[in-house]
């Protein structure tokens, strides 16, 4: 990966346009264009780049493939699959383990695991890793992790609405907003059980 493509990664996965981006460190979105295309380099907006990322200059740069500053982290586990029989406190199936920052507070209420599907592209592309902060409610508007049943768990941006929940994918290709009413919620055991943290990707 070179620095234009790594540019395009962080923004789209950012949620952005060419044009929102170009915005806010002040530049035209063909500016944009061209350090993506890798026509231009972005060394007179690099640091607003790192600022607005919240990764480091090496990072943007591809001379690491380690996106943030050495600070304290703790290490949790990438999980390899989900099952409703077994506890956080009793993870088994752990493929891997990455490091979160200490600030994020106790590292257990934290689990990681690969996105699988394109279901929240362009904001989780199948395959990255994502990262989940344990609790049963989130905000409107949030990312969740959502266990349906006893064994199908998924990530769904969640709204409230007085009479149910509405769950819905970011790619409307793969399938539309669904709504739940409360009765629903309770029939079908749809549980929150994570707030996304953060989503990274991999080489």
């Amino acid at each position: 990966m070179d620095t234009g493509a790594r540019i395009k990664y962080l923004r789209e996965k950012s949620g952005m346009s060419q044009g929102e981006l170009a915005d806010k460190i002040g530049v035209t979105r063909a500016t944009i264009a061209k350090y993506e295309n890798g026509f231009s380099s972005p060394k007179r907006t690099i640091e607003k780049l790192t600022s607005i990322f919240n990764v480091t200059t090496d990072y943007i740069l591809c001379k690491t493939d380690i996106p943030y500053p050495n600070i304290k982290a703790n290490r949790i586990p990438v999980l390899e699959k989900f099952s409703e029989g077994i506890s956080f406190e009793e993870i088994q199936c752990v493929e891997n383990y990455e490091e979160i920052p200490a600030t994020w507070g106790n590292p257990s209420e934290y689990f990681a695991f690969h996105m699988q599907g394109h279901s929240m592209e362009p904001r989780i592309w199948d395959g990255d890793i994502v990262i989940a902060h344990k609790q049963n409610d989130v905000d409107s508007g949030e990312i969740a992790v959502v266990l349906i049943g006893n064994s199908n768990v998924t990530v769904k941006q969640i709204t409230k609405i007085n009479e149910g929940l509405m769950l819905s994918d970011f790619n409307t290709s793969v399938s539309t907003p669904r709504f739940y009413t409360s009765k629903e919620v309770h029939d079908l055991l749809i549980r929150i059980i994570g707030r996304i943290k953060e989503v990274r990707w991999k080489l």
